[in-house]
């Protein structure tokens, strides 16, 4: 994949990369847990993270 390009609000999606590295199958809707915890792990390491210099 290549660079993305986000326009206003990024919607948070969920797949299976080792099954389906395509991402056919979103998961989101069926596993709203796992996805909610995903965030979570994400929103934690992202706010220990250093400012960036430039």
């Amino acid at each position: 994949m290549g660079k993305r390009l986000l326009v206003g609000q990024a919607k948070w999606e969920l797949y299976d990369l080792s099954k389906d590295i395509s991402e056919e199958t979103y998961l989101a809707e069926a596993n709203p847990e796992k996805l909610v915890e995903l965030i979570a792990i994400w929103e934690k390491m992202n706010g220990e993270m250093s400012e960036p210099l430039f």
